[in-house]
C-alpha cells in the first residue's frame, strides 16, 4: 500500500468520483452539505481519514469529501491510500466520530451533553434556524458549537437544575429557556420558571398554567412531543406572559415564535428595555424556584 498527502482539487475530485466503487454506501446529501459548509468557512482540516483506493484502482472511501469539494469549489488537503484489498470497504469508516458532546467535554465542560445541546440551540436561534420541524441540527458542526461556547461561556453557570422540575421540563429545555429569558429580564425569567415548575399563584387564564398543564399531560401520556414543539409552546407562553396577555388555552404555533423582548446584536443576547442588564448567578436565578413563596 502507498500513502500520500495531496491537494484534492475540484478537478481531481471529479476524476476520483468516476473511479468510485459501485459498492459505495448511499450518498448522504446532508453530509455533503455539512462538509462543504466547513470547507467554505475554512474549517476543514487534514485528518487521518484517508481517501482510499483498492488494488483495482477503485475509490472505496471518500465520496462525500469529493462531492463536497465539487459543491464548495474549494481544494483541501487529504491523505490518500492506494492498494487496499477490495473487500476492505466493509470495515472502513465504522469507527465512532467525535460528536458535539465529545468536543465540549474535551474543553472541560461539565454535563457536556446538556451544554452541547443548549449551545446548538443558541447557534440555531441566533441565525433564525431554530424551527418546529427540528431539521437544522445536522447542519451544526462541532466547530460551530465550540465557537458558540467562546461567545457564551456563561452557559455553564446555568447547570443548577432544580430536581422538582423534572416532572415538568427537561434539563436541556429548562437551561436553554433560562439562558434566553434571563438575558431579557432576569426577574421576570425567575418568576416565569418558578410558576411553571411549582404552579403557584396561577389563575385560569394564565398562559403559564396552560403551558404547565400541556407539558404535564405530555409527560404522563408519553406522547413524545418533540423538543422543538415544547420549545415553541414555551416561547409562545413566555410572549403571552411577558405582554401580560390572558388566555383560556394555549395553541401550538405554526412556526417557532420570536422571543418577545429578546434582541440579538452581534454575538450576545441583549436586553431591549432601557435598563442596565445584570447577569444573574444561578443562586439568584433559581432561589425562588427552590424556595418558592407560598
Amino acid at each position: 500500500m502507498n500513502a500520500e498527502q495531496i491537494i484534492l482539487t475540484p478537478e481531481l475530485a471529479a476524476r476520483y468520483l468516476k473511479q468510485a466503487s459501485p459498492e459505495h454506501r448511499k450518498l448522504s446529501q446532508r453530509a455533503v452539505d455539512y462538509y462543504a459548509s466547513d470547507m467554505k468557512k475554512g474549517r476543514w482540516v487534514l485528518s487521518n481519514d484517508a481517501i482510499c483506493f483498492d488494488t483495482n484502482n477503485l475509490m472505496i472511501n471518500g465520496q462525500h469529501r469529493c462531492h463536497a469539494v465539487l459543491l464548495s469549489n474549494i481544494a483541501i488537503q487529504v491523505m490518500t491510500i492506494r492498494g487496499m484489498e477490495p473487500d476492505s470497504f466493509s470495515i472502513i469508516d465504522t469507527g465512532k466520530n467525535r460528536n458535539r458532546r465529545d468536543v465540549i467535554s474535551m474543553i472541560g465542560c461539565k454535563d457536556a451533553g446538556v451544554i452541547s445541546a443548549v449551545l446548538t440551540n443558541i447557534y440555531l436561534y441566533k441565525r433564525n434556524r431554530l424551527t418546529i420541524a427540528s431539521n437544522g441540527y445536522m447542519q451544526v458542526s462541532n466547530q460551530d458549537v465550540l465557537d458558540t461556547h467562546k461567545e457564551h461561556k456563561d452557559v455553564s453557570n446555568y447547570l443548577n437544575y432544580p430536581n422538582d422540575a423534572k416532572s415538568i421540563i427537561s434539563k436541556h429545555h429548562c437551561i436553554f429557556c433560562s439562558y434566553i429569558f434571563s438575558h431579557i429580564d432576569s426577574s421576570i425569567s425567575g418568576i416565569f420558571l418558578d410558576k411553571l415548575i411549582h404552579g403557584i399563584g396561577l389563575d385560569g387564564e394564565s398562559p403559564i398554567l396552560h403551558l404547565r398543564n400541556r407539558l404535564i399531560t405530555e409527560k404522563q401520556n408519553k406522547t413524545r412531543m418533540c423538543f422543538n414543539k415544547k420549545l415553541a409552546l414555551t416561547f409562545h407562553a413566555w410572549n403571552l406572559f411577558y405582554s401580560d396577555t390572558k388566555v383560556k388555552k394555549i395553541q401550538m404555533p405554526n412556526e417557532m415564535p420570536k422571543v418577545l423582548g429578546c434582541k440579538l446584536q452581534g454575538s450576545i443576547f441583549t436586553d431591549t428595555k432601557e435598563t442596565i442588564y445584570h447577569e444573574p448567578t444561578m443562586n439568584e436565578l433559581f432561589d425562588r424556584i427552590k424556595n418558592p413563596k407560598r
